[in-house]
């Protein structure tokens, strides 16, 4: 019997998604750390993690719903302002939830049944970079060990009109945007360390990617990009950014000193360029997969697994002004399987994290 036993959910090897069968464990959280949908609570319950910090009551109960409801107003206002076609029909939440819920079995359409590299194209069309890459790497070793798996995605008891919009099972969260020019803002799931904490939604993380082996020149300069984020509005820069800027003082670290950014200095941010992302929770969503031996076809192992409350995170390529028509959305996150470590590490308690 094959084992094809993946380690554990927070390493590269794991893959990105919940599914456990008798004789094979393809499997990504816990089932206690998968229900992360809404980017600020990564854990089954519902109430942040900030909600345990000493004095911080005020700020969890309070303050916080205050600000992710007007960074949700904001995210808003600025999709349908940027996103329009002659339907006369604004695009958010509407239009978008019907992309997404045709989206979602589009994709397991392509991965069913993928060696993890034929077809790539088709792939990279529909998932973003980091995404692709850690599909492709499962799917490449399950493919070595001579099976494959195929894929079948079901919506249970929906059915979805603009009529009736509230039967739709995509339910948007958190919109995200990322802004910089395009060398810098390059995702909105961008990774590296926390270096400065200005509030629990306020801090600068380094970035660590994006890193071209060999190209030393371009080396030096990616490692020093840092993401300033303000609840779920990121702005990516570098300390070259800030050249003959006498008000942004940049240490020699390539960090802005006091972690914060100017009004100023955001809005040219704003007027450069941005990507755009938006959180989804997906309910009444059923997986089915068959494991196949491909010297034989036999099936070795069949099941479903139920993915109601799946987080999903669909991600626009680079653009700036309105949506051009050229434009693409992308699977940037499933599962939360790439949302889950940044959010473990930027809902620490700051005291905890800094020691």
């Amino acid at each position: 019997m094959p084992q094809l036993s993946i380690s554990s959910p927070n390493t590269p090897s794991g893959y990105p998604l919940r599914i456990h069968s008798a004789v094979a464990t393809l499997s990504s959280l816990p089932t206690h750390l998968c229900k992360a949908t809404v980017p600020l609570t990564p854990c089954s319950t519902t109430i942040p993690h900030i909600i345990f910090y000493p004095n911080r009551r005020y700020e969890s109960l309070l303050m916080m719903p205050f600000r992710l409801k007007l960074a949700e107003m904001a995210g808003k206002g600025f999709l349908n302002s940027r996103f329009e076609d002659d339907s006369g029909r604004e695009f958010y939440p509407r239009q978008f939830q019907k992309g997404v819920q045709r989206a979602i079995p589009g994709l397991f359409n392509l991965l069913s049944g993928w060696d993890g590299i034929s077809d790539e194209k088709r792939l990279k069309d529909v998932l973003s970079s980091d995404l692709y890459t850690e599909f492709s790497k499962q799917h490449q070793r399950i493919h070595s060990q001579g099976y494959s798996i195929l894929f079948n995605w079901r919506y249970l008891n929906f059915r979805w009109t603009h009529e009736k919009p509230d039967e739709s099972p995509i339910r948007p969260q958190n919109v995200w945007i990322t802004f910089g020019n395009p060398r810098n803002a390059t995702s909105t799931l961008l990774t590296g360390p926390v270096t400065m904490r200005n509030h629990s939604t306020v801090f600068t993380r380094r970035v660590e990617a994006d890193v071209v082996e060999g190209a030393a020149a371009k080396k030096s300069v990616m490692k020093q990009r840092r993401v300033f984020r303000e609840i779920c509005f990121e702005y990516v820069y570098t300390p070259s950014d800030f050249e003959g800027d006498e008000e942004m003082e940049v240490g020699e670290d390539g960090q802005v000193v006091d972690g914060l950014l100017s009004f100023e200095t955001k809005r040219e941010m704003m007027d450069l360029g941005q990507k755009v992302a938006v959180d989804s929770k997906v309910a009444g969503g059923v997986l089915d997969y068959v494991i196949v031996r491909n010297s034989d076809g036999v099936t070795v192992s069949s099941g479903e697994v139920d993915l109601d409350g799946m987080g999903v995170r669909l991600e626009t390529t680079y653009f700036t002004d309105e949506f051009p028509d050229d434009g693409r959305w992308k699977v940037a996150d499933i599962d939360n399987y790439l949302t889950y470590p940044r959010v473990l590490e930027e809902e620490m308690d700051p005291d905890a994290s800094s020691s």
